[in-house]
């Protein structure tokens, strides 16, 4: 009879150890989040969001206003040194102008001076002419009294040379020397106008008389 091979029984399964579950210190422990905290807390975020993407489009702005403030600052500048020198322009043609008109009227003042006196020249030399004619056809007449002093320029009578003498003019040398504005100034002073001076041709009688006096002088 043959032998039975022996068997071995097995031994149970250890099970394995139970593992260890680590240990949380009750201090770090963290509870779980309220849905009240976290819905809080969304909305905060939100609202910081928001906070920060409008004070990025405030910097914006305000970055391109200091950029239109620069640029009308220096438009304003433009401006203000455009009406500077255009002031100056009205004023030195202001200028300008008010000398040419000065000029030009010194001129035809001086201009109606002469024609005055050419006129009164030739009025005085016809009137001679036909005095002599007179003269020659009549026969010599009682010789005139010749007047003295500055009562022997036409025009002037004796208040007109009393108040002439008054105001320092006692000579006809002193009245052929007068320029056209000494001629406006006596005729105020003697509230005459001065064309009636300019039409007698006081300043052409006086420089005739000196030559005159030259010429006698000289002879």
């Amino acid at each position: 009879m043959a032998a039975s091979p022996s068997v071995v029984p097995r031994a149970p399964a250890t099970p394995p150890p139970p593992r260890e579950s680590q240990s949380v210190p009750p201090s770090y422990t963290r509870a779980p989040a309220s849905p009240l905290g976290s819905s809080i807390a969304a909305q905060l975020e939100q609202r910081l969001g928001a906070a920060q993407l409008e004070l990025r489009k405030l910097g914006s702005e305000r970055h391109t206003l200091r950029a239109r403030l620069r640029r009308e600052a220096d438009r304003v500048q433009e401006l203000e040194s455009a009406l500077r020198a255009e002031a100056q322009l009205r004023q030195q043609a202001s200028g300008e102008h008010q000398a040419a008109l000065a000029g030009l009227r010194n001129r035809l003042t001086e201009l109606e001076v002469r024609s005055a006196a050419e006129v009164s020249r030739l009025s005085r030399e016809l009137e001679a002419a036909r005095n002599g004619s007179a003269s020659t056809r009549n026969g010599s007449g009682p010789p005139e009294k010749t007047p003295q002093g500055l009562r022997r320029i036409r025009g002037i009578g004796p208040a007109y040379q009393r108040a002439l003498e008054a105001l320092g003019v006692t000579r006809v040398e002193q009245i052929a020397a007068w320029t056209p504005s000494d001629l406006q100034a006596t005729a105020l002073k003697l509230k005459v106008r001065v064309e009636r001076i300019v039409k007698d041709d006081w300043v052409g009688q006086a420089k005739a008389l000196e030559r005159d006096a030259e010429a006698e002088g000289w002879d």
